[in-house]
């Protein structure tokens, strides 16, 4: 069974999705609709892909080591925010990209710890950013009008959603257990990780 705060988390950051990707492509299609040669707009969007796709890997190794889900999301949902009072053209879509990134990753970390080994909560974070493109392409042309208005209370909720949030703390492998403190001989921390692979003794826990 999955606990009633794992599914309050999992909804939140499927929301949340939602609310960052709109932002952020708010923010690109309004420094998009500030050029008016197609060269531009193609770099604009070269420039943001960029930011918020391909500089993932680098997120996912820093949240590993310096951050949980949490932080990563918080990072990513302030960063947002900022990028929507930033002037300019090329340095708000650099940072709408770069804070892309970062939820993405602090709400991946999330929905792979929802339920080991199942799909579906990743399925449930993936989808609604698909929404979220749509509604910030509409509000960035000015199509849904008052679009900075509604990028910003969305992401002052969406900080509110994180910070109500907790990470999820797996119990330490039973190997740990078995071969008591970390620091003793790795002769003896082989042998356990050798009884833990082989009796699979995670289902005895």
């Amino acid at each position: 069974m999955i606990g009633k705060d794992r599914i309050t988390g999992i909804l939140s950051y499927s929301l949340i999705h939602l609310i960052v990707d709109m932002a952020t492509v708010f923010v690109f299609f309004r420094a998009g609709s500030s050029v008016a040669d197609l060269d531009s707009k193609v770099f604009l969007g070269l420039l943001y892909c960029l930011c918020a796709f391909a500089l993932q890997p680098a997120v996912g190794i820093i949240a590993d080591r310096f951050l949980k889900a949490r932080r990563t999301a918080l990072i990513g949902c302030s960063g947002a925010l900022a990028s929507c009072f930033i002037p300019g053209i090329i340095f708000p879509v650099i940072i709408a990209g770069i804070s892309n990134a970062f939820f993405h990753i602090g709400g991946g970390i999330y929905s792979l710890e929802v339920k080991r080994g199942k799909a579906w909560p990743i399925g449930l974070f993936v989808a609604p950013g698909a929404i979220g493109l749509l509604l910030g392409g509409l509000m960035g042309k000015g199509i849904i009008p008052y679009g900075v208005y509604i990028a910003v209370g969305a992401l002052i909720v969406s900080i509110y959603l994180i910070r109500k949030t907790r990470d999820i703390k797996e119990p330490a492998p039973h190997y740990m257990m078995l071969s008591g403190n970390i620091k003793e001989s790795l002769p003896r921390c082989s042998v356990s990780l050798i009884i833990y692979d082989h009796l699979d003794i995670r289902r005895f826990g």
